[in-house]
């Protein structure tokens, strides 16, 4: 039966987008010694072909990983043109919270909003409200918030730790602001596999006030 579980600081995993990951590839990260995966969802703007689904879930755990969930940025974010409002917020976060349910998720697990690629011109409680929404709408479900910050979030270091509701915060390899007083909690850092081909490997930490990132484990 999985359950959550608090990632112990120290842990290296990896974030995986673009193809579904069968047992034995999942087997092969984990005898690498990699300990956790974070596997990709849907947006209303992204196809969601390659995402998560309940059997490559299953399949995961199955391999001895623990399992957690991010949500795609949409394509505007690649040249920083994405205009984020908070009703976007919610449709975008029921969607993720719809994803990980049927993924078979447990309760409390982390699912990750990709906040990234934000047009400079966005109003500020916009970018807060798209978030906060989100944040809702997946704590709603049941399960626990996180947010991604990769490059041009357009946030600043004390908003994104006294205005944004969410506990969970992921450093994205960019040049990213700091979270004021709490850190993050997971550090992504993208090196090159053997073929030359980048690879993003994800670092799990106790944040400053003692809280880590939560998975699913079998």
């Amino acid at each position: 039966m999985p359950s959550t579980i608090s990632i112990p600081n120290g842990s290296i995993g990896f974030d995986h987008s673009g193809s579904r990951l069968t047992f034995q590839q999942a087997r092969d990260y984990a005898d690498r010694g990699y300990k956790f995966c974070l596997r990709y969802i849907p947006n209303p703007l992204s196809p969601g072909d390659s995402d998560l689904i309940k059997a490559e879930a299953d399949a995961i755990l199955a391999s001895g990983l623990w399992l957690g969930a991010v949500q795609h940025c949409c394509a505007a974010s690649q040249t920083s043109e994405f205009v984020p409002t908070p009703d976007m917020g919610i449709k975008w976060g029921e969607i993720a919270a719809q994803h990980a349910a049927a993924a078979g998720l447990a309760a409390d697990t982390t699912v990750w909003l990709d906040l990234e690629g934000v047009k400079d011109s966005t109003p500020v409680a916009n970018i807060l409200g798209f978030c906060n929404q989100w944040f809702a709408q997946v704590a709603q479900a049941g399960f626990a918030s996180g947010v991604y910050v990769g490059f041009d979030p357009c946030l600043t270091s004390d908003q994104l730790y006294f205005q944004l509701t969410t506990q969970h915060y992921w450093r994205g390899a960019s040049d990213v602001p700091d979270v004021a007083f709490r850190g993050y909690q997971i550090v992504q850092r993208v090196i090159k596999d053997p073929g030359g081909n980048e690879f993003d490997v994800d670092h799990a930490q106790t944040d400053n006030l003692g809280s880590s990132a939560t998975v699913t484990s079998q």
